[in-house]
């Protein structure tokens, strides 16, 4: 019962914080018309954003299902690898962020576009393990089920 409670308010804070993401991806898309803004830029910012909103509303539903019946149902195939792999995202980049501006901060002194590289170099820090974390787990997998 403990862990149905738990994972009920696990689901329920998961399920909120995909939704917040989600409105930060439709806010997000308003960037595209403003012609001061880089394209690029707000395209991967969406893509982020769509992608943190779909993992923790993902987890959130699996979470909150096993909290009503109170029996987990094991996602098969290679669903399960490519949701976790891309979950990877958010803690390459939130592990990241803090190093790579205090590295930019020493390298450039005074620059004001030192916190704008430390934030790309950290978002490919994040693109980066969640592209590795999808592979290591694909790879696993596959060796699990004996394929080659």
């Amino acid at each position: 019962m403990p862990k149905r409670v738990l994972a009920g308010t696990l689901g329920l804070l998961a399920m909120i914080a995909g939704c917040g993401a989600a409105l930060y991806a439709i806010q997000a898309c308003k960037d595209f018309k403003n012609p001061d803004v880089n394209f690029w830029g707000a395209a991967l910012g969406v893509l982020v954003m769509c992608s943190m909103a779909f993992a923790a509303s993902g987890i959130g539903l699996r979470l909150l299902d096993f909290a009503t019946t109170g029996h987990e149902n094991p996602i098969h195939g290679w669903m399960r690898p490519v949701l976790l792999g891309t979950g990877m995202f958010f803690p390459g980049f939130v592990f990241s962020l803090p190093l790579t501006l205090f590295c930019a901060d020493r390298i450039w002194r005074n620059d004001r576009q030192a916190p704008d590289i430390a934030f790309e170099v950290s978002v490919g820090i994040g693109l980066a393990s969640a592209i590795l974390g999808t592979a290591w787990m694909l790879k696993k997998q596959k060796m699990l089920s004996g394929g080659r």
